[in-house]
């Protein structure tokens, strides 16, 4: 379905407002990188359940893991990419979960646009 992927991000941020602020005394930061900015992303075509699903388990790590330190800042940051990102740092190495798959994304459901690569990071 078309979305905005930063209304995804400020939404899942609004579910752990109060949790962060109240509870545990984390401030809460998001970031648009340039990267995102310079190819004037707005609306695109993707699974927003699962991308919702997937930010909710990053965040709910991010707050257990951060309430026990000394500087209780999760920063959010929002990339995209004409082509797949290079990993940073450069000794990490993504790995298949699955042998080679089809590129959903060929089908007419996902429209006629440009292919975008989106990277997020809690």
């Amino acid at each position: 379905m078309p979305v905005q992927p930063v209304e995804v991000v400020r939404q899942v941020q609004q579910i752990f407002v109060v949790e962060c602020q109240k509870a545990h005394d984390i401030k809460l930061e998001f970031h648009i990188n340039e990267s995102y900015r310079s190819l004037n992303v707005d609306i695109v075509m993707l699974d927003s359940s699962r991308l919702l699903q997937v930010l909710i388990n990053l965040m709910s790590n991010a707050i257990k893991f951060t309430k026990a330190s000394p500087k209780r800042t999760i920063d959010v940051s929002i990339g995209a990419y004409l082509q797949p990102p290079a990993a940073e740092p450069s000794d990490f190495d993504y790995f298949p979960t699955k042998k080679a798959r089809s590129n959903v994304t060929a089908g007419s459901d996902w429209g006629n646009g440009e292919l975008l690569y989106l990277s997020f990071e809690v």
